[in-house]
């Protein structure tokens, strides 16, 4: 719909730090879902094609008038905010030098780099996609095929496309790894990872618009998330250092050298993890007083 790309657009501008609440969420608490949902509205709400076979998930709040019914592809959303908040992660460790976190993402690089590789000589010598799709499923040890990864062995098995696909990701993979696994700075490998898994964000595309008679340049996006993916982005892209709120242990994005918290929330002039580390250091203080008077 017009209102939301509209929405999303205005959301890229007055909340820039949008990635960042958006890598507070937790998965596995609806009330942190439903805390973004009420701050920035539905963050993944890609439409559904007839014969897909996600299903969507409802979830409800309650505001001071009514209860309100949310609809999105509950499972879609969190498989890309999983992945989202790895990225994210792993950016701000590289940006730290956090010489342990860097060392496992180097292995962890060279790990699927070989994965790939002994895929792809497989690919050549196989007699054909079943057998290949076999050797795929038994070396990644997913001898498991019932449900969901049923329907993803089933999948591959029968579309040589997907697994020639499969191959031109690991080609990629394969030489970036070639070209840097001899690379002493270890920073430079773990940069290279990285950007190779930021290609798995979507992050809008690049559109025009019409505006005063004149075409302009404009960004197009499908949800919440890719606008989230196109900050992150731009956050790499300007070398951004961010810090870690003294309230809540969240990273955030420091407007000033002084600033310890998250930034306000949309609409709000103080930050809330500010007021609320505030409040209970004076409780804390009022709590010392009255322990002395006794």
């Amino acid at each position: 719909m017009i209102f939301e790309v509209i929405t999303e657009i205005l959301l890229l501008y007055n909340t820039p730090e949008l990635y960042l609440e958006m890598n507070k969420i937790n998965i596995c608490d609806e009330k942190s879902v439903m805390k973004f949902i009420k701050n920035y509205g539905i963050p993944f709400n890609l439409s559904i094609q007839e014969n897909d076979e996600h299903f969507n998930s409802n979830l409800s709040f309650i505001n001071d008038v009514e209860t309100v019914s949310v609809e999105m592809n509950a499972l879609l959303f969190f498989q890309e905010l999983v992945k989202f908040q790895q990225i994210l992660r792993m950016w701000n460790d590289i940006v730290e030098e956090n010489a342990e976190i860097m060392t496992k993402i180097k292995h962890e690089f060279e790990n699927q780099a070989t994965f790939n590789q002994r895929h792809q000589a497989l690919f050549r010598e196989a007699l054909s996609s079943e057998e290949y799709a076999n050797y795929i499923f038994n070396d990644s040890k997913l001898f498991l095929r019932g449900g969901e990864l049923k329907k993803v062995y089933e999948a591959f098995k029968g579309n040589p496309d997907k697994l020639l696909e499969l191959n031109k990701v690991g080609d990629e993979l394969n030489n970036t790894w070639e070209r840097v696994k001899d690379e002493t700075d270890i920073k430079t490998i773990a940069f290279t990872y990285l950007n190779l898994k930021l290609k798995d964000l979507e992050a809008g595309e690049t559109a025009t618009r019409v505006i005063d008679g004149n075409i302009v340049p404009a960004m197009k996006f499908n949800n919440l998330t890719e606008v989230a993916s196109f900050q992150l982005k731009q956050a790499i892209f300007k070398d951004l250092k961010l810090e870690e709120c003294i309230n809540c242990g969240a990273l955030f994005e420091p407007i000033h050298g002084s600033q310890k918290f998250c930034s306000p929330l949309p609409g709000r002039k103080r930050s809330t993890c500010e007021n609320t580390f505030n409040q209970r250091k004076k409780r804390e203080r009022k709590n010392m007083k009255e322990s002395r008077k006794k």
